[in-house]
């Protein structure tokens, strides 16, 4: 059966049954979520850009949102225009070189102009392999990771640069390039680097003790990631050994990115933790971690000193990054937050499982407006 005859929900319930194997090996604590996730918004200058899970990518003029204007104010637009629809869109869109990149669970990868969303090519994966994360543009090529497979795209036509690697399981987690190197992990339990150029290995891959859905962070030459065994990985970014003594043990598995500030790195846990580490060390900053009631699977965000972090619930939560403490507590939604959170000065934009994104004041906490994004 092809993916696209599947709704987005249901299709990604039924991958995290056919990884069941993978899964039971790194169950954490008997808890099986089910999987979520959704398109997080990007900004770019005064753009933001998001896609459904209607399979629709949409371009929202933050002024004219905030205004409250009909949608499409001119500088708006939405992709595909008619009833036509993508595929579900879980990754976020990545803007580069005046066009948006993207993939969908139909194993697709598009490139669409900018300005216009006019689309600029499309490109199938070998074996439609689902593209849960977000792509990553580096110079002349797109990385993507779909179904098993880590690709390198030509940013001008779509093509192939390299042969696809194939990693032991699904990748969910997204690609990061860092000085010729593109680091990710998989649900194989392996954290791998590969040379940008070539797709050739550049270390033998790291084994974790659950699987790696987490985008990797790269951070004065250590890698940091999560893993669903509840613990947090430093790595040396050249060599793949262990950069702390030990990995950091938290009380559930690290979905989301980590987060860097000041020398220390922020991590949450599905069970509701938020933890601060000393990024050298790995020994815990704060006295205790800051507790939410309900999962957190994706990032959280720094605004100022400010941490701005999403749970399950619908709860988003201001917390102070020296302390820990709480600031601020506010029920945007009835509905889980679905992806990451974009953050531009004072403001922090979340997409909702509710179809709506909001912008929030995080220096307090207050909704300023949302937007429906079923069109």
């Amino acid at each position: 059966m092809r993916h696209k005859e599947w709704g987005g929900q249901a299709a990604l319930l039924v991958l995290m049954m056919l990884l069941g194997a993978t899964l039971t090996s790194c169950l954490d604590g008997g808890v099986v979520q089910r999987a979520q996730g959704g398109s997080g918004p990007i900004r770019d200058q005064d753009i933001l850009y998001v896609g459904s899970r209607e399979g629709k990518v949409l371009a929202l003029d933050l002024e004219s949102r905030a205004r409250g204007l009909p949608f499409p104010s001119p500088t708006e637009w939405i992709y595909p225009r008619d009833k036509d629809k993508l595929g579900a869109i879980y990754g976020s869109p990545v803007v580069s070189g005046g066009n948006i990149y993207l993939g969908n669970f139909d194993g697709q990868v598009y490139a669409l102009d900018a300005k216009t969303g006019f689309p600029r090519w499309q490109q199938p994966l070998e074996d439609e392999g689902p593209v849960i994360a977000a792509p990553v543009v580096a110079g002349d090529k797109v990385f993507v990771a779909g179904g098993d497979k880590v690709y390198a795209l030509t940013v001008e036509s779509g093509q192939y640069r390299w042969q696809p690697f194939t990693a032991g399981e699904r990748i969910w987690s997204s690609p990061v390039v860092h000085e010729d190197t593109v680091y990710f992990g998989s649900m194989d339990h392996k954290f791998y680097a590969l040379s940008a150029q070539t797709g050739r290995p550049r270390w033998e891959p790291f084994a974790a003790g659950g699987a790696i859905v987490s985008t990797p962070l790269v951070r004065d030459g250590a890698i940091y990631f999560g893993a669903f065994d509840s613990k947090l990985y430093a790595l040396n970014a050249e060599t793949g050994q262990p950069r702390w003594r030990e990995p950091f043990s938290g009380d559930g598995w690290f979905w989301g990115r980590t987060l860097y500030s000041e020398g220390r790195i922020f991590a949450a846990t599905v069970k509701g933790s938020l933890y601060a580490i000393d990024a050298g060390t790995g020994v815990p900053s704060w006295n205790r971690p800051f507790k939410v009631e309900g999962p957190v699977r994706f990032s959280p965000a720094l605004v100022g000193d400010t941490i701005v972090m999403a749970s399950a619930d619908g709860a988003v939560f201001g917390i102070d990054a020296q302390t820990g403490a709480q600031r601020w507590k506010q029920i945007v939604t009835e509905k889980p937050v679905s992806a990451d959170p974009a953050v531009s000065g004072d403001i922090v934009y979340i997409h909702a499982e509710d179809g709506n994104v909001y912008a929030l004041d995080a220096r307090k906490g207050l909704v300023l407006w949302n937007f429906a994004l079923k069109r």
